[in-house]
């Protein structure tokens, strides 16, 4: 008896069964999931980003704790990064702003 459901192919699927079972939980696991593959890499790439970030923030925290740490200790330092960052100056003192415009604008 051949055809679509006869002995042999009754015979074969009971043989597979544990092979076609494990092929369609893969293929669920990687398509319709919702840890799916596609949602893995995109989560690999935000994770990678972030470390950047982590990174970058890290050295800019550092180099400020060193601004900081400085300026605890010298007067001078205050004074420069108020004048330069703030543009802060003193009672008895004109400042003036030159702004160099590009000959091509």
């Amino acid at each position: 008896m051949s055809g679509l459901f006869g002995k042999s192919t009754l015979c074969n699927f009971r043989k597979w069964w544990l092979v076609y079972a494990v092929i369609l939980f893969l293929v669920y696991m990687a398509f319709f999931d919702k840890n799916n593959f596609i949602a893995r890499v995109k989560y690999q790439n935000e994770i990678d980003f972030l470390k950047e970030q982590k990174k970058t923030y890290i050295e800019r925290i550092n180099r400020d704790s060193l601004i900081i740490e400085s300026m605890k200790h010298d007067v001078r330092e205050i004074e420069k990064t108020a004048r330069e960052k703030y543009g802060m100056k003193s009672p008895n003192e004109d400042i003036y702003i030159i702004i160099k415009e590009n000959d091509g604008k």
